[in-house]
């Protein structure tokens, strides 16, 4: 059975971004050049990886975090659910989710929304 991205928003109770929607939806585009997006594949799965995210203790993951791309080292963008639109976090391997969203904060590298992150981060600069 194939998922959908609608499958993905309903399992995830979030809805999307168009952005990343489209995104999702074609594999050509750049964003691909530089992150993994998750998704419903066998590798980097968004189901699994927010549900071990959500079961390490020491994590200490919040429900209202979305794990939704990767750069592939153990580290996260999420998603803050608790407003719209979504802001985006980057939460790395060692730290616990409100330590790295808390450095985030004070670095001003927190994205108000997948626009933003995404034009970041298929810039030059990312």
């Amino acid at each position: 059975m194939s998922l959908s991205v609608n499958d993905l928003e309903s399992r995830l109770g979030i809805v999307l971004p168009e952005r990343h929607r489209s995104a999702l939806l074609d594999p050509q585009d750049p964003i691909y050049d530089h992150k993994e997006l998750l998704a419903f594949g066998p590798c980097e799965n968004i189901f699994e990886v927010n549900e071990t995210l959500r079961s390490l203790d020491w994590k200490e993951w919040p429900e209202y975090l979305v794990a939704f791309a990767t750069n592939g080292c153990g580290d996260y963008f999420d998603y803050d659910t608790r407003q719209e639109p979504y802001r985006v976090y980057y939460i790395g391997p060692i730290d616990t989710a409100s330590e790295a969203m808390a450095s985030c904060e004070d670095e001003g590298f927190v994205f108000d929304s997948f626009d933003d992150w995404y034009a970041y981060s298929v810039s030059e600069d990312a």
